[in-house]
């Protein structure tokens, strides 16, 4: 099967594992990964592409992630929404996680035009009720999606809440680009212990989407991405390779409680291979 094309201002439809389908709007798509604004209405069936009247701030969920459920066809493409403006559909400002009895909450957001990149802005830090309702800065494989969805959509209550979008800060202004040589890349290396069992056909899968799911983390925040994985000898090892191994390793190991095996080791190797690595244990 080849790949699914799709844009930029697109309608995509969910199906709901409880029945029905969800529907989106691709509000942006580069490199593999999507910003799609989701709506609380549940269809018996996909409906036609004239007949809809989909609004930014009739938006339920605004996720991030890894584009497979398009290009893979999970996702029906109805094609593009009438009247597409980019200019409607902002990058928006995400909230971190953080505590809930924390009395701030951290903000980001990516380039207006790219959710591979983060902005890296210094911490942006609001207050609880300046944070209400502002969407949760997650990756989302596209399995984890589904679920999600259809969980919001078929069990909770209702009415359903809207997300508050409030649109992100511009690109910074470039300076004048000179010849710079690209840095080596660092590496992480996460070393995972198989069952006394065995690697079940389950478990294989749940990893492939865990990895999915690290590759669109990483990606998204412009830290770096999977380079693949190895299995032998009872361990699964994940390949990780960026610009700086300490913002790797910040970035996926909260991560890890999610994997379908344990953690037992992880490795930081500078871009130099000779030199030592460090050795983590998660």
């Amino acid at each position: 099967m080849g790949k699914t094309k799709y844009r930029e201002g697109d309608v995509f439809a969910v199906p709901l594992a409880d029945g029905g389908y969800g529907l989106g709007v691709v509000a942006r798509a580069k490199r593999g990964v999507y910003l799609g604004y989701l709506f609380g209405d549940v269809h018996a069936q996909i409906p036609a592409l004239e007949l809809l009247r989909l609004r930014p701030d009739d938006t339920v969920l605004v996720p991030i992630g890894g584009d497979q459920g398009l290009a893979e066809g999970h996702w029906p493409v109805l094609g593009q929404l009438p009247g597409w403006d980019r200019d409607d559909w902002p990058m928006p400002w995400f909230v971190e996680w953080s505590p809930p009895e924390q009395q701030y909450r951290v903000l980001s957001s990516c380039y207006p035009d790219d959710p591979t990149k983060s902005l890296g802005l210094p911490e942006v830090k609001v207050t609880r009720e300046e944070a209400s309702g502002m969407p949760l800065n997650a990756g989302y494989p596209w399995p984890a999606l589904e679920k999600e969805f259809n969980q919001l959509l078929h069990h909770d209550p209702r009415p359903l809440a809207k997300v508050r979008i409030v649109p992100g800060p511009p690109a910074p202004i470039a300076a004048p680009s000179e010849q710079v040589e690209r840095a080596p890349e660092e590496a992480v290396r996460v070393y995972f212990q198989f069952p006394q069992s065995g690697l079940s056909d389950a478990d294989t899968a749940r990893l492939d989407v865990f990895e999915e799911g690290i590759d669109a983390v990483l990606q998204m925040d412009g830290t770096g991405y999977v380079d693949g994985s190895e299995q032998g000898e009872g361990e699964y090892v994940l390949y990780l390779y960026g610009r700086d191994r300490y913002a790797i390793w910040a970035a996926v190991k909260r991560k890890l409680k999610f994997s379908p095996i344990p953690a037992v080791s992880v490795y930081l190797r500078e871009a130099d291979l000779d030199a030592e690595p460090t050795i983590i244990t998660p």
